[in-house]
């Protein structure tokens, strides 16, 4: 029986040494998808907002049994009833990972809004400079902000990632509808 515990708890370390990365960054905000009874409007920034939290190296996962998204491979009920000799299945039916960053492939989204959509040749400069860097995410999006601009690339570029998630949902035979 104590040997048991103390795998138990070792297996927790682990696990969350293991997910420290992510750990720190469970969405707060955005726990779940809105019901039907929510607005389509806020259902579309709730979704491109997702879409542009997923970064390099951060994976995100959706549960179905909990309707969350979050950072790691299995739901808080299955965490729970998790033992240290349980086998991840290889065809998860509950937990699904999101397109990786690698697949949305952002910068080739936000260099067609700066190519296409910004005018001013000196904001245009600095936005391609900022897409140059290897971490530019967040450098990117904060100056979208600054230059009050962030709007605009969501009314340009937001149907992009929302057909990013709606193939996704498709492909996983979800519905969010």
């Amino acid at each position: 029986m104590c040997i048991k515990a103390f795998r138990l708890i070792l297996y927790e370390l682990v696990l969350k040494f293991y997910f420290q990365a992510n750990y720190q960054l469970l969405f707060e905000t955005i726990q779940e998808i809105p019901g039907e009874d929510m607005k389509n409007m806020r259902k579309m920034n709730t979704i491109i907002d997702l879409m542009l939290a997923i970064r390099e190296k951060r994976t995100i996962f959706y549960h179905k049994d909990t309707k969350q998204f979050d950072c790691f491979p299995f739901s808080e009920i299955e965490r729970k009833e998790l033992t240290f000799d349980n086998l991840i299945p290889i065809n998860d039916v509950n937990n699904f990972r999101l397109p990786s960053y690698e697949e949305i492939n952002h910068e080739e989204i936000m260099r067609f809004y700066v190519r296409e959509c910004v005018e001013d040749k000196e904001i245009r400069k600095q936005l391609f400079d900022i897409l140059r860097r290897n971490e530019y995410m967040d450098a990117f999006l904060d100056k979208l902000h600054e230059l009050n601009l962030y709007d605009d690339f969501i009314d340009a570029c937001g149907d992009v990632y929302i057909q990013i998630f709606e193939e996704w949902a498709d492909k996983n035979d979800l519905d969010f509808k």
